[in-house]
């Protein structure tokens, strides 16, 4: 990843990457090719104001863990998506007092609380969710979570994903 966190966001539109270079002059080269063999130039330009922009999009995050605990391709009698999209289940954890900012996920997914209790704030709404709870999240509406509680927080995330994502899931909101 770039410092100006490219690699995450270019990465799944241009699957077949393969070359990135990053100068300190703010810009940066990509050539990418596709599976029809055509290939794409790339050149990204940062201007004035670059390093704030960046800055902005990035999500606020405070005594957060995660490790990944499978991930598969999906293949199976949904044929329009076999090869095309992949399941994966995270554990996340949160120590007392853990915060996630303002913030999307690439796509939708199921929660399940492990441990503890999370406050998720959506649409000026703020439930919580307590151990053995469930939720669904979009993955398009922006929203924080944070463990307010004295215990450590772990929640499973279920999650479809483009089958090439390899970054994490949590993304900046998307301007409209």
């Amino acid at each position: 990843m770039s410092a100006f966190g490219l690699k995450a966001n270019i990465g799944p539109v241009f699957t077949g990457a393969r070359k990135l270079v990053t100068t300190k002059c703010r810009f940066a080269v990509g050539i990418y090719g596709d599976e029809d063999g055509s290939q794409v130039l790339l050149v990204l330009a940062f201007l004035g104001g670059a390093d704030r922009l960046a800055a902005q999009e990035k999500v606020d995050a405070r005594g957060i863990t995660s490790v990944i605990k499978l991930e598969e391709t999906v293949f199976g009698h949904l044929t329009e998506l076999n090869g095309k999209y992949k399941l994966r289940a995270t554990e996340v954890t949160f120590a007392p007092g853990g915060y996630l900012g303002v913030h999307h996920h690439v796509g939708p997914g199921i929660r399940y609380v492990l441990a503890g209790e999370v406050t998720f704030t959506e649409g000026g709404q703020a439930p919580i969710y307590r151990a053995g709870d469930y939720f669904f999240e979009t993955g398009n509406l922006a929203h924080t979570a944070e463990n307010r509680s004295s215990q450590q927080l772990r929640i499973l995330f279920l999650e479809i994903l483009p089958k090439d994502w390899a970054a994490p899931t949590v993304i900046p909101p998307k301007a409209h």
